[in-house]
């Protein structure tokens, strides 16, 4: 029983350990940092960031190292900084070729932004959905949730009834469009806090993508015409204010797409993107879109022409290294969290050091074996047992032995 007790103590301590120490490290010698506010400028054809720092203040560049003013740097982003230039009458008639207002500009800027935490949840098995033309101007609360197995079911959120004639028009009318249940995934909105509704993008058991919604009460079912060979995965709807685009999709290579409203696609230019791992950012104008794609190493920006989708630029950003990337390797045989950045979920996430860490590991044994096991009271097999544990756990074994043995 008290050999058990032991081995419990030790195995709770190299638990707790590997998972406080790390944390405490990166608290102890992490600052703060983030990547540079990024814009493509469609004035001067190149990529535009603001900088901070301690010693220098805030500075703005452009790709090309040039510093501006603040004023200078509102006259290269008009299209972000429109109500500024406007209210000191700075904003010009055109750009590009192009007439712009503020009324224009606010019409054709977005924002959209995805992470990985986003993507990595439980999906709900009931959807709300609204009705995409309501008798009045505003759009109104939902009432009715759907969910789908081998079918589409509406229920009631009222009185939790199902109602059933409108799911087997809803039913029968997707069926007859080429829709084949199970549904693999979908994205909607449904909130009456947007200037209207195009209801669900769903793809399909056999990878095709439906435009489905609720119109007048009755079922809008469109097949996208997306090749199924292409596998989409993911799919995210936009509905951006200039009513453009009906959304954005991901295929099993994880290329990025835009589908139009008319359900023309268009491959974005852009290297690969994981919504499982990566963030996406988009800032967009009517001149051209910027998107942001940050990893754990880093962010890659890139520029597209807001019309043609062609690719304009790129720029990379990699993260300063952290005191954890730079010892952890040398320290840690592995490290333990809990939670994570990619998802919502509380769960164990063991991570594996370095084939560098055993380096430190060899030394604490050696350490250990010479000096804390020395004496009558550590036998051979103890000896052995206790070095070649070390070896494996590292400091996380070699902290609670040094500390029990000093006792």
């Amino acid at each position: 029983m008290k050999k058990f007790s032991k081995i419990f103590f030790y195995l709770t301590a190299v638990v707790l350990l590997s998972w406080l120490l790390p944390w405490l490290l990166q608290f102890a010698a992490s600052k703060p940092g983030n990547d540079p506010f990024t814009l493509y400028s469609c004035v001067t054809k190149r990529f535009a960031y603001i900088q901070s720092s301690k010693d220098n203040g805030v500075k703005r560049y452009d790709a090309n190292g040039t510093e501006y003013t603040v004023a200078q740097f509102d006259s290269i982003l008009p299209t972000f900084y429109y109500r500024q230039l406007f209210s000191k009458d700075r904003l010009p008639d055109t750009i590009n070729g192009k007439e712009v207002t503020p009324k224009i500009i606010a019409h054709g800027n977005f924002t959209f932004k995805q992470s990985a935490r986003d993507v990595n949840v439980t999906k709900p098995a009931l959807n709300m959905i609204m009705e995409s033309m309501p008798d009045r101007i505003d759009l109104e609360n939902p009432i009715e949730a759907f969910r789908t197995t081998d079918r589409i079911t509406f229920i009631d959120m009222r009185d939790n009834t199902v109602n059933e004639k409108k799911s087997a028009l809803f039913d029968k009318v997707m069926k007859q469009k080429g829709f084949e249940f199970p549904m693999r995934t979908l994205s909607g909105n449904p909130t009456n806090r947007k200037e209207y509704d195009e209801g669900y993008l769903m793809v399909d058991n056999n990878h095709r993508v439906f435009h489905v919604k609720q119109t007048k009460g009755l079922p809008y079912v469109r097949e996208t015409g997306v090749a199924p060979e292409l596998g989409i995965e993911h799919v995210a709807i936009t509905e951006f204010s200039n009513r453009k685009t009906l959304g954005l999709l991901t295929d099993k290579d994880n290329n990025l797409y835009v589908l139009n409203r008319d359900y023309t696609l268009h491959k974005l230019p852009i290297d690969k993107y994981d919504p499982k791992t990566n963030t996406l950012t988009i800032m967009g104008d009517i001149f051209y879109w910027t998107l942001k794609i940050s990893d754990e190493k880093g962010v890659t920006t890139y520029a597209v022409d807001a019309d043609s989708y062609a690719f304009a630029d790129s720029l990379r950003y990699d993260y300063p290294e952290t005191a954890l990337d730079k010892w952890s390797k040398y320290i840690f045989p592995f490290e333990l969290s809990f939670t994570s950045y990619d998802d919502q979920w509380v769960k164990p996430r063991v991570s594996m050091g370095s084939c560098w860490v055993l380096i430190l590991n060899f030394v604490l044994a050696a350490l250990l074996y010479f000096t804390a096991c020395k004496g009558s009271t550590c036998s051979r097999r103890q000896k052995f047992i206790t070095t070649v544990a070390t070896m494996i756990l590292g400091i996380y074994l070699f902290i609670p032995l040094l500390v029990c043995k000093r006792a």
